[in-house]
């Protein structure tokens, strides 16, 4: 697959994210800057490679509750976890759920 495609299809995650979730993706990528010297440091602490914490930076993938967790750990419970922690198929289930509901009213 060519670099271009790629990159297209890897953005597809970051906009599909409802705002509560951009801004998630945000504080983590604020936070790193904050409290590492560069992003293979980061990945050293929050064990995971650096090309996963780019990753989760830019927003192609979003980051798990373990390395949340772990970030969370690292700052003393400065930085929360549910701060940068968005459970994105948690969203698409009650946004299903709210369709489902508002269906059954209307019928």
């Amino acid at each position: 697959m060519k670099a271009s495609k790629r990159a297209s299809k890897e953005t597809i995650m970051y906009d599909r994210l409802p705002p509560e979730g951009k801004q998630a993706v945000k504080a983590f990528g604020d936070a790193i800057r904050v409290y590492f010297k560069n992003q293979t440091l980061a990945g050293q602490v929050l064990k995971c490679h650096q090309g996963k914490i780019s990753k989760y930076m830019q927003g192609v993938n979003l980051v798990p509750l373990e390395v949340a967790r772990r970030f969370s750990q690292y700052t003393n419970g400065v930085l929360s976890e549910e701060s940068i922690f968005f459970d994105y198929w948690e969203w698409v289930y009650d946004q299903a759920e709210a369709k489902k509901e508002a269906d059954l009213k209307a019928a």
